[in-house]
């Protein structure tokens, strides 16, 4: 049975790694670093500061800081999505908040919102998603099908 991350109450600090599937050694520099693209992509949408980092040919840790959960406006919405998503998906979001508030729904607004504000602040998410859209980069590029990553990212 999976074990629960532990996670700190508002924000904490965390020490996460994870290892290549059979320990291969598959990171050359061009992994590097889209990985390290990837990883500051997802850390600016996420609110969150990498501190310190290690890549090697078989695995990675990443020292991560995360703040306590804020709530953040539409404008600062749009800015930290335009770090994942490509322009027309972000035109598009943008002109849907600004339809709903123009027209008095800001629960409708509120609600498109926490469609991603949720994954914000969460060292979970963080990691969920760099692991999991590496690996699709990665399996595109050579080809491949399958897991990339041996097991769910390890927190210290």
């Amino acid at each position: 049975m999976r074990r629960a991350r532990m996670k700190a109450d508002g924000g904490g600090y965390y020490h996460g790694m994870s290892r290549i599937i059979e320990r291969r050694h598959i990171l050359g520099e061009a992994e590097k670093g889209k990985f390290l693209s990837l990883m500051r992509k997802l850390a600016a949408f996420g609110g969150l500061n990498i501190l310190a980092y290690a890549l090697l040919d078989n695995h990675f840790h990443v020292l991560v800081h995360v703040p306590e959960r804020r709530d953040i406006s539409d404008e600062e919405l749009l800015q930290r999505l335009a770090h994942i998503l490509p322009a027309h998906q972000l035109r598009l979001i943008a002109l849907q908040l600004q339809d709903y508030r123009t027209q008095g729904q800001d629960r409708a607004a509120e609600a498109l919102k926490s469609r991603f504000t949720y994954r914000m602040y969460d060292i979970s998410e963080f990691f969920k998603a760099l692991k999991q859209r590496f690996s699709q980069a990665y399996n595109r590029r050579e080809q491949r099908r399958g897991p990339l990553w041996e097991q769910r990212f390890k927190t210290s």
